[in-house]
């Protein structure tokens, strides 16, 4: 659980901070004039769906077509990035070259369901995370396991226990906003 809300928190990290340079650039640079046809690309478009829907172009997605470029692919578009940024994503990819294909794929998924939340849920759930780590250690197992309990349970359930007085008088407010919050979002289902 802890490595689960972990490894929330850094994709968070990473989605806000692609959201941040991605705002910075479009204040830096006017817009492009619109073009016919091609030139080069960071990504490239999503692929069709069954069906000809087009996939979300949400920060998982843009990963998950990063990490299947070949290595030259990766640099080229890699150096299209600010400084700061390539160092980053260079640092994050190395990381990530490191994992089994089994926690690569856990992973991936994980980004996916965060990323497939409607945005105030993404923004509500990226607060909580780093509301939860900063709690004291001896606090964080305490919430990590009852969010594991909530997340057991069925909906109805889950707000049951959450409204419950008896339940709600062992936290504080900021620990029952995260639990609420947490458990809600359940991108482990």
């Amino acid at each position: 659980m802890r490595r689960a809300l972990q490894v929330g928190a850094i994709l968070i990290l990473a989605a806000a901070s692609a959201a941040a340079q991605k705002d910075n650039l479009r204040k830096a640079a006017p817009p492009p004039p619109p073009s016919r046809g091609g030139g080069p690309k960071a990504f490239p478009k999503a692929p069709l769906k069954q069906g000809g829907a087009q996939r979300p172009n949400n920060p998982a997605y843009q990963f998950e077509r990063l990490i299947s470029m070949s290595p030259e692919q990766r640099d080229r578009v890699i150096e299209k990035l600010p400084p700061q940024q390539q160092e980053r994503l260079r640092a994050r990819l190395d990381q990530f070259d490191r994992l089994p294909p089994a926690q690569k794929a856990w992973r991936i998924d994980l980004m996916n369901r965060l990323f497939a939340l409607p945005p105030e849920r993404q923004q509500a759930y990226t607060e909580q995370v780093q509301a939860f780590n900063k709690l004291e250690p001896r606090h964080r197992r305490v919430i990590a396991d009852e969010i594991r309990s909530l997340w057991a349970m069925p909906e109805s359930d889950r707000q049951a226990k959450l409204a419950n007085e008896a339940y709600r008088s062992r936290f504080s407010p900021e620990e029952l906003q995260i639990l609420n919050t947490i458990s809600a979002a359940n991108i482990l289902k």
